[in-house]
Formats: structure tokens, C-alpha cells, sequence
């Protein structure tokens, strides 16, 4: 007896079954982004930013001796200190590398409008020379307006950097310092300056190469 064949099912036009309220149709118009909702939000986290920092700050910024440069020795000494932390911890709390003398004058508590004091210029030189003189900052200009805070310095930089590029599988790659600039981590807006140097002092021990000659594009080697 024969193996009868069995009836081969015929294959449904897709097209014919899928209804037409199903289909995907490309929009008429491009979606809206609500940019103010982003810039209120936005907003807000700076605002809560400066809280934080506001709440954290040391009691004295709230007396107006401490905006008066002490003659004797020892104490301008201590006076200096104690505004060297504070411009310190207001470039790390802002994550701010580069900052602006008078700028700086116009934010709180170097300015306090509430005890209606404020550090003069001639005041914030001697505070931010003593800095430079301690490996803490860098004046950018000849007038002394331009400062670069080192609130970390560029070696720890190289490791968090390093370490950064390793978790995320950036190591394996090619990378330039615009593709650094644009990761949006505390390290991303060190000026190209310091990423050169960054990445000759890993090139030097051997962890690093350039790629090309314009000193603009690495690898680090694995």
C-alpha cells in the first residue's frame, strides 16, 4: 500500500491579514520635545546644586571678620587657608577646572549680601597666589582673572580617566580628546592643554600610544 502524500498548506498572503490599524505608519509631523520642561528641570538640579553647597558651608562665611585681611602673620596665614578650602571645594562641588576671578566675587559667600561683605580683588590675589604657590592652582592670564583650580591633580586624573575607559570598553579603541570632551564626566571639560599632558605621561610609562603625529588621538595599550 502507498504512502499517500499529504496536501501541502498554502502559505497565507501576510500582506492580506494584517490589518490596516496595525500597521506602523511613519508620522506626518516630527515629535515635539517640550524644551522648556528640560530647561526647568535642568534648572532645578543647578538650584539644588547650590543648596547643597550653601548648606555645607562653614559657619564663618556668615562673620564679617573673615572678610578682613588679618595684619599679624599667623593669622592671614590661617585666613588663607581657610578661603583657599572654600575655593577648593566650590571648584569640586561645580566640578568647575577653570573659573573667573570676578566671577567668583559675585557668588556666594565670597560675596554675602546678607552680612553685605565681599573679598576684594587685591584679596582673592593673595588668597589664589598662595594657592599657586602650593601646587593648588595656576593663573591662566597676566591680568590674574583666569584661574585653573586643581582641585584633583592631573595624576589622579590619569588614573580616574584610565580606569573610566577600561569599565566602559573605551580602552580597546582610538579616541580624541573631542570624544573625551563629550562623555560628560568631571574630568570631561579639563582644558586639551592638560589631556596632552595627561596622555604624554602615560605614553612615557608605557600605558598609552599617539596615534598619528598631532598629538590628538590615542590608544591606550592593553
Amino acid at each position: 500500500m502507498s504512502v499517500k502524500e499529504r496536501p501541502r498548506k498554502e502559505k497565507k498572503d501576510i500582506s492580506k491579514v494584517v490589518d490596516k490599524k496595525d500597521t506602523i505608519t511613519k508620522p506626518s509631523e516630527p515629535i515635539q520635545v517640550n524644551k522648556q520642561k528640560i530647561e526647568v528641570v535642568s534648572e532645578q538640579k543647578v538650584v539644588n546644586k547650590l543648596e547643597e553647597f550653601i548648606n555645607n558651608l562653614p559657619g564663618w562665611v556668615n562673620k564679617p571678620w573673615m572678610f578682613i585681611q588679618p595684619t599679624h602673620a599667623g593669622h592671614l596665614q590661617s585666613w588663607k587657608e581657610s578661603w583657599k578650602t572654600l575655593i577648593i571645594d566650590y571648584s569640586s562641588h561645580f566640578k568647575l577646572h577653570i573659573i573667573s576671578i570676578i566671577e567668583l566675587q559675585d557668588q556666594f559667600p565670597f560675596n554675602n549680601n546678607k552680612i553685605r561683605k565681599q573679598l576684594t580683588k587685591p584679596q582673592l590675589d593673595i588668597i589664589v597666589n598662595d594657592m599657586v604657590e602650593n601646587g593648588l592652582a595656576k593663573w591662566i592670564d597676566d591680568h590674574h582673572i583666569i584661574v585653573r583650580v586643581y582641585y584633583k591633580t592631573n595624576e589622579q586624573w590619569k588614573e580616574i580617566i584610565v580606569a573610566y575607559l577600561f569599565d566602559t570598553g573605551y580602552a580597546a579603541e582610538v579616541l580624541t580628546f573631542y570624544e573625551l570632551q563629550n562623555m560628560g564626566e568631571d574630568w570631561s571639560t579639563l582644558p586639551i592643554s592638560e589631556f596632552v599632558e595627561i596622555f604624554d605621561t602615560l605614553v612615557e610609562e608605557g600605558r598609552a600610544k599617539w596615534v598619528g603625529s598631532t598629538k590628538d588621538s590615542f590608544k591606550l595599550i592593553i
